[in-house]
């Protein structure tokens, strides 16, 4: 098993009410993948097409959305979150990535994430009759995960988080042996 992630992922920094979050002090250099597809088009596996033009056009415009200032890098950054996750999951790896998460719902964003790259993979691990199971170890709930597959069978969802953490920055470490 192996950590990846896109340089670009690394470098890029994070604008929102904690201030400029640098995550290359996370990402290290040995974990940096240039191969990581654009995950622009998986995107649709989960979020409508209508919230992804919202999303592209308020990066793009620079709106403030989900706590995070927005650029056009921001939405690049985000697709490329979205290609590591595809590209962890095929390989059985962890991805590193910075903005994609457990928040974001099908047509929401939320706490610093605009879409939720674990929802896409797991959509197409789904696609390809693979059964999967998300165990979310975070210092919040993954209430968009949750709830984006909440009313199916096909997805065993795990949050492990604490109460009324929110602001806070929950750094796990896994030890798999």
């Amino acid at each position: 098993m192996n950590i990846i992630i896109h340089p670009k992922i690394a470098m890029f920094k994070r604008q929102g009410f904690l201030g400029s979050f640098n995550f290359k002090d996370f990402a290290k250099e040995k974990y940096y993948r240039k191969d990581i597809p654009n995950g622009e088009e998986f995107l649709e596996l989960v979020h409508p097409k209508k919230y992804i033009n919202k999303i592209k056009r308020a990066c793009f415009n620079k709106a403030h959305l989900a706590e995070l200032d927005l650029t056009p890098e921001t939405y690049e950054i985000a697709c490329l979150g979205v290609g590591t996750v595809i590209l962890a999951s095929d390989k059985g790896d962890f991805a590193l990535q910075n903005i994609d998460g457990h928040h974001a719902g099908r047509e929401t964003a939320m706490g610093f994430n605009l879409f939720n790259a674990t929802a896409i993979a797991a959509q197409r691990l789904i696609n390809q009759n693979k059964k999967v199971a998300i165990i979310d170890i975070d210092g919040h709930h993954g209430n968009g995960t949750q709830d984006i597959f909440y009313n199916t069978n096909k997805v065993l969802y795990c949050s492990i988080h604490q109460q009324r953490a929110f602001p806070a920055i929950a750094f796990d470490k896994i030890v798999i042996s």
